[in-house]
């Protein structure tokens, strides 16, 4: 998976909220413009990662185990 798209998504409306909160007062103006433009940019990784593994064929495989094994007998 593309990791980069992943941090995108997670991390863009964080950087928002960051800006926002620290921003001078001067600049308090352009919020909703930044605040806008982080989540688009969130929606379109999301929206490109959507793309590139929509079907799920490229995506690694998963591989679960038990990490607690008390005993082979079933309990009931």
């Amino acid at each position: 998976m593309d990791l980069k798209l992943l941090w995108t998504i997670q991390l863009a409306p964080l950087a928002a909220f960051i800006l926002i909160v620290f921003a001078p007062k001067f600049l308090r103006k352009f919020a909703p413009l930044l605040a806008i433009g982080l989540a688009l940019t969130a929606a379109i990784a999301a929206l490109k990662l959507l793309i590139l593994h929509g079907n799920g064929s490229s995506l690694p495989m998963e591989y679960t185990h038990a990490w607690l094994e008390v005993s082979k007998q079933k309990l009931w």
